[in-house]
């Protein structure tokens, strides 16, 4: 006999996140669908019924309700394109800004990238790369003058930085680059269409290979968005230096003129629509060499992960150089006894599947240093340990330590003395994904979550960076969320964004084992490009998740923790009866050990229940529930979670066969971690039992082995939106 759970569901109004009501009462409340700011025109109401208990009422009493579902009206708002997936803007290197909106330039779409690709550049008598007050600009037709690194006082144009180019310029360090066209006799003109263009290494000799470019009024629009002024300054303010691990760099001034009819004879091998394409610039100032500070060996990127053994923590970092990756831990903060060693390892242009991913040029690939992983081990259950990670490299006779981080252990496995909260979310993205910021709002309450409620973890079930192709967007997207995930563990599952390709994978290159080219394109499926060519080798050299016998890296795996079993599975993989994925869900979900894990929930990136109206993503949950939906009732699986979809929704309870109250388990989708939101419609499913059009994420309580709660949090300002109680029976 299945196991019988009780929900009682409670839909918070979007003026108070607290029902008023006394112990047993029983209150009607009209709620909305929770919509972003630019969406509230669109708003459906609905009707919920929801019941006010405390916790000892619910593990004294045996409640008998359950939500009924609450039917929306469908909307016919546009759909996505054709796909179903937005086209998502990747922020530069820099964060550039667009003057006209204050939105970020796209790094994978950058006219200014493609014209300098095909352009024609003028360098002469530069000596490039080397330190600000040893460099010499001999501009063209124009006698020698000096580039000075700390103001601006010369005959000719130049550059200047807010920082000492011999101390250097550390990572995340605010840095002004500051331009003149001069006053005296050699002075130019600076204009809104020239360019100033940044080189790692400093001395990188072709023009084409900068790290990243903005035209003078880009750089004039990022100034004004830091400062929040609308002030024409001739400084670029760069908010937080990037990582990038290289010694040195260099800022680059260009004039830029339109080639002329005459110029093109000279053009030789450039197709006619690249001459129509292109320019000639001309380097007119240098800030000469500026270090960057310990960026060879400053560790970076530092997140946790749980093991398979509930004695081990892993810690992963990156760093530039190569070195054997350190870790010091233990129970005090001045006594880090324990020492533990890991393993490192990289990735090349070469190793990823197609192209943008492996194309070596601006807004595309860049080497990604060094990715380290260590395991520390003879940890003891619930208990609070610190510890620091660095690396030891031939090259270098001193450690760069970071700074020292803490975590607490898991509890005993089965063990529910004390109730514990985790987080979950899929579809985040990088800083200023969305339309304000909501990935950057999500982690900003990942650090109140642990200081409010103590959370244990995070589980992020795909799409994490969306970097796209663009690499630096995995360094910019695991710096931010390394924030809280140096100290809670960060759980992850893939995406479209992280694996789905078309081509490439073939010869041992697919990490995930699929030996076609093309990963998984089932008939029914719209399986593409979505990770631009990465066909998940970013993902799996970054991320060491929880391994046993049939799981699969970062694609398919189980751990437990307390009283709850979680498994994360791939949508992006084939899960038909068969598969190895489903050869393994099945051992695995076949083989929990209820008395000890009662709570199974599952996480997907692809849901298999979602109602939104967009026709190729509801085939492929068809699909899923084809291939998985009765292996999940059969083995009783509490809850499965998903993303995929930007927004909340949350089905009716017992759900199977597209029938409520049916004996199979609820499904929620939480894909609003700072993707931009989703602006279509819903069908009208019975099943659907709420919907929320904003960024927030799912907060999970365990109580104890039969009360569990769920609730959805708005990040803007931390307000519950929808909470519900699953009651198992004792």
């Amino acid at each position: 006999m299945k196991n019988q759970k009780e929900i009682v569901a409670e839909s918070v109004d979007e003026t108070s996140h607290l029902l008023n009501c006394e112990e047993g009462q029983t209150k009607r409340v009209e709620n909305k669908i929770f919509e972003s700011e630019h969406d509230r025109s669109r708003r459906n109401l609905t009707k919920t019924l929801s019941i006010c208990f405390t916790l000892a009422i619910f593990i004294s009493y045996s409640v008998s309700f359950v939500r009924p579902p609450v039917k929306l009206k469908e909307q016919k708002h546009h759909l996505y394109e054709k796909k179903g997936h937005h086209d998502h803007t990747i922020p530069s290197l820099l964060s550039i800004r667009k003057r006209k909106d204050g939105t970020y330039a796209n790094s994978a779409k950058n006219k200014l990238y493609e014209r300098m690709k095909v352009s024609d550049f003028v360098l002469e008598g530069l000596d490039v790369g080397t330190h600000g007050t040893e460099s010499r600009l001999l501009k063209k037709h124009a006698k020698d003058t000096v580039v000075q690194l700390a103001v601006i006082d010369t005959d000719g144009p130049s550059l200047s930085l807010s920082a000492d180019p011999i101390v250097g310029v550390a990572f995340h360090d605010q840095l002004q680059v500051s331009w003149s066209g001069g006053t005296g006799e050699h002075a130019i003109e600076i204009n809104d269409h020239d360019v100033l263009a940044m080189y790692c290494p400093a001395n990188e000799s072709d023009p084409r290979k900068f790290r990243d470019a903005a035209t003078i009024k880009e750089a004039r629009a990022t100034t004004q968005w830091v400062l929040q002024e609308k002030v024409d300054l001739d400084t670029l303010i760069i908010e937080a230096f990037p990582i990038v691990r290289e010694e040195t760099c260099e800022f680059r001034l260009y004039t830029r003129e339109t080639i002329t009819a005459d110029d093109i004879e000279s053009y030789v091998g450039i197709s006619a629509e690249e001459q129509e394409r292109s320019y000639r610039f001309t380097l007119a100032a240098a800030t000469g060499a500026f270090t960057l500070k310990d960026a060879m060996y400053a560790p970076t990127s530092l997140h946790l992960a749980f093991a398979h053994d509930q004695s081990e923590m892993v810690a992963h970092f990156n760093t530039g150089a190569e070195g054997t990756p350190i870790v010091r831990y233990g129970t005090s903060k001045k006594h880090l006894t324990s020492i533990a060693t890991g393993s490192s390892t990289t990735y090349t242009a070469s190793d990823l599947c197609q192209a943008p991913a492996n194309l070596e040029e601006p807004g595309k690939f860049t080497h990604p240093g060094q990715l380290h992983s260590v395991t520390m081990k003879g940890l003891e259950p619930d208990t609070k340990y610190h510890y620091m990670v660095g690396i030891q490299s031939e090259k270098s006779n001193q450690m760069l330590w970071s700074d020292i981080q803490q975590f607490q252990t898991a509890p005993v496995v089965g063990s529910s003395e004390e109730p514990f909260s985790y987080v979950v979310y899929a579809d985040q993205g990088g800083p200023g994904y969305g339309m304000s910021k909501g990935a950057d709002r999500v982690t900003r309450r990942m650090i109140t979550e642990m200081k409010e409620n103590n959370i244990r973890s995070v589980h992020h079930f795909g799409d994490l960076s969306y970097s796209n192709g663009a690499a630096h967007m995995w360094d910019t997207w695991s710096d931010m969320v390394s924030k809280f995930a140096a100290t809670i563990p960060l759980m992850i599952g893939v995406g479209n964004h992280e694996y789905d390709h078309t081509d490439g994978g073939g010869a041992g290159r697919d990490p995930s084992g699929v030996t076609t080219p093309w990963g998984y394109l089932p008939e029914w499926g719209n399986f593409g490009t979505d990770s631009r060519g990465e066909c998940g080798i970013p993902v799996s050299n970054r991320f060491v998740m929880p391994q046993s016998e049939g799981s699969n890296g970062v694609y398919w795996y189980s751990f437990d923790y307390g009283t709850v079993h979680t498994v994360m599975i791939s949508s992006e993989h084939d899960m038909s009866q068969g598969s190895e994925q489903y050869a393994w869900l099945e051992n695995d979900l076949k083989n929990v050990d209820r008395t000890v894990t009662p709570w199974v929930i599952v996480e997907s990136h692809r849901p298999l229940y979602n109602s939104a109206d967009v026709p190729d993503n509801n085939r492929v949950g068809i699909a899923m529930r084809d291939q998985i939906e009765d292996l999940m009732y059969e083995t009783d699986v509490d809850l499965v979670l998903s993303g995929h979809y930007h927004a909340y929704l949350r089905t009716c309870d017992g759900l199977y066969k597209s029938q409520c109250n049916n004996g199979g388990p609820m499904h929620i989708t939480v894909g609003s971690a700072g993707a931009e939101l989703d602006t279509v419609g819903l069908y009208d499913q019975e099943w659907t039992s709420f919907y929320s059009r904003e960024w927030g994420y799912g907060r999970i309580t365990v109580a104890n082995e039969t009360a569990l709660h769920w609730e959805f949090v708005a990040d803007e300002n931390g307000l519950v939106r929808d909470e519900l109680w699953i009651m198992k029976e004792s």
